[in-house]
C-alpha cells in the first residue's frame, strides 16, 4: 500500500498514472479511450476501469470488476494480465488446482502454486469468464501464468518454474 491507500499497479501507483493521464489530457496530446487494468492479487479481483482521454480532464469510470471463478486467497490472480481487441487473459500464477488443459476441475487444490489463466470476453460493456487454462503438466511451484500474452487468437502462457522432464 502507498500512503494514500492506494495499491501499485505495474512500478507506479495507480493515482501517478491517472495523474499522468490527466497532465496529457490537459495537454490536449490525445484523445483515446482505453481499459486500465488494477489488479488486486491479495483478494483475486480485477478492476476495469474505461478511461477517456479528452480535453480539458479525462473521464474514469468503473466498466467491469472481474475476478476468477475458483478464487482462492493469494493465488496472485491478475500479477500479470493481456487484452486483445475483446479478449483478456489474466494469469494467476500461485492458483493450487491440479487440472491440466481447459476448464478442469477448479475445485481441487492438490498442487501449491501450480498456477492458472483465466479468458475473458468482453460483449459490450460487460465480461464474462469464458476460459479457465491450466498447463497440460501441472505440478507444484509450476508459476503456470506467470507471464501472459495475447495477440488475435493466440494465447502464450509463461511456467517458469516447470521443471519437468516432459518433452514441449
Amino acid at each position: 500500500m502507498q500512503p494514500c491507500g492506494c495499491r501499485k499497479w505495474g512500478q507506479a501507483p495507480f493515482h501517478e498514472m491517472l495523474r499522468n493521464i490527466r497532465v496529457r489530457a490537459r495537454m490536449g496530446r490525445a484523445t483515446a479511450t482505453f481499459l486500465v487494468m488494477v489488479p488486486d492479487p491479495m483478494l483475486s479481483n480485477l478492476l476495469l476501469l474505461a478511461a477517456a482521454l479528452t480535453s480539458p480532464a479525462p473521464q474514469v469510470t468503473q466498466q467491469a470488476y472481474a475476478k476468477a471463478s475458483n478464487t482462492g486467497s493469494q493465488d496472485n490472480f491478475a500479477g500479470a494480465v493481456a487484452i486483445s481487441g475483446n479478449t483478456l487473459v489474466v494469469g494467476s500464477t500461485f492458483e493450487d488446482s491440479a487440472a491440466a488443459g481447459v476448464n478442469g476441475d477448479q475445485s481441487s487444490n492438490a498442487s501449491a502454486n501450480a498456477g492458472a489463466a483465466y479468458v475473458f470476453i468482453r460483449n459490450g460493456v460487460s465480461w464474462s469468464q469464458q476460459a479457465y487454462l491450466k498447463a497440460s503438466n501441472p505440478e507444484t511451484n509450476d508459476s503456470f501464468g506467470q507471464a501472459v500474452a495475447i495477440s488475435g487468437d493466440t494465447i502464450v502462457i509463461g511456467a517458469p518454474r516447470e521443471d519437468s522432464a516432459s518433452p514441449g
